[in-house]
């Protein structure tokens, strides 16, 4: 049997593939494809966790409830029972099992840590595919402060806290480890860019990999994933989290804000100066050039960087208009 893991990266459309995955499980349990929920509903986010060391300095460990290593152990333990009865469960007519989360490129940054996913996979699977799409730099990082004000981030720029070469944008490490544990043959890597993408559709082209985009429309297409906040709305939630307007352990609480937010601060994001961009793109310059002629027989991985109007930042935001809103916003914070 067969297995496709997405792994990511961050910023590639993964809600979208995880969405599409959902939306669509009773159709493509009709073609023979199998999207498991033992692991997580559509993230198979459990599944990262149990694949973690036990340093219990990542946020996922709360996701789940889990503490310390001993109570790791028992729902590590639990966590694979519950898989692999799942997969052993499966209809016969299944062909190929579906697996997804961005965070396992994010947060499995040790050989290690990428062996103890092999080894539950090899019990059940005999064919194991990597499939991980790749964005460029700067790009992931701009897209990526929207995410990171959503968990509760502090910084007030884009580019900020990702000085030095990060874990998260370093494909060539990051490639290096999954080539080295599944075999460079089973990882298939591709630029999410849209000329690359099959029909400039990265959840059409997963699907193709999967060996079901020529039934293209026998599928729901989920609706648009992740709405934008404006500037302004960033700084709303830069100012709840810098000032703890919202309970930290109340996840209720940020989920309501945040669709208040969308709702009513929803727009073009906070776009750093094109010298500011240039900067950060450069820090992958010799790292992308070898994932270029390694993985893809190319010079250069990404079109050049073209940039876009800088608008700003939260300085720009007229007094009045900043006033306003942090009223708006704490009304709204007080009905919750």
């Amino acid at each position: 049997m067969k297995v496709i893991v997405h792994i990511g990266s961050e910023k590639t459309g993964s809600t979208s593939i995880q969405s599409f995955l959902e939306l669509n499980r009773e159709i493509l349990l009709q073609e023979g494809v199998y999207f498991p929920v033992s692991i997580g509903d559509y993230n198979h986010v459990k599944l990262v966790t149990h694949c973690e060391d036990n340093s219990f300095q990542k946020r996922i460990y709360q996701l789940v409830g889990v503490r310390n290593k001993e109570e790791k152990a028992v729902w590590s333990q639990q966590l694979v029972a519950s898989f692999s009865r799942e997969i052993a469960e499966m209809p016969a007519s299944v062909n190929t099992v579906v697996i997804t989360s961005e965070l396992f490129q994010t947060n499995l940054s040790k050989t290690e840590e990428v062996e103890v996913l092999k080894k539950l996979l090899q019990e059940h699977f005999a064919d194991i595919k990597i499939v991980v799409y790749l964005r460029r730099q700067v790009d992931a990082a701009i897209s990526l402060y929207s995410t990171h004000l959503r968990g509760g981030g502090t910084h007030d720029a884009p580019l900020k806290g990702n000085a030095g070469i990060q874990w998260r944008y370093n494909y060539k490490k990051m490639l290096d480890i999954w080539k080295s544990v599944f075999g460079k043959t089973n990882v298939i890597a591709r630029i999410y860019e849209k000329d690359k993408l099959l029909d400039g559709n990265v959840v059409k082209d997963f699907c193709h990999h999967l060996g079901v985009a020529d039934h293209w429309q026998k599928f729901e297409q989920p609706a648009p994933q992740n709405t934008s906040l404006s500037v302004l709305g960033q700084y709303l939630l830069y100012h709840a989290n810098l000032h703890k307007m919202l309970k930290e352990d109340n996840r209720r609480t940020r989920k309501a804000t945040i669709a208040f937010l969308e709702e009513n601060y929803s727009g073009v994001s906070v776009t750093p100066e094109f010298s500011n961009c240039i900067e950060f793109q450069n820090r992958y310059t010799a790292l992308n050039a070898d994932v270029a002629a390694e993985w893809f027989d190319q010079d250069q991985l990404f079109a050049e960087f073209k940039g876009k109007k800088c608008n700003g930042g939260f300085n720009e935001i007229p007094e009045p208009e900043r006033v306003a809103a942090l009223e708006h916003l704490q009304e709204f914070i007080a009905t919750l």
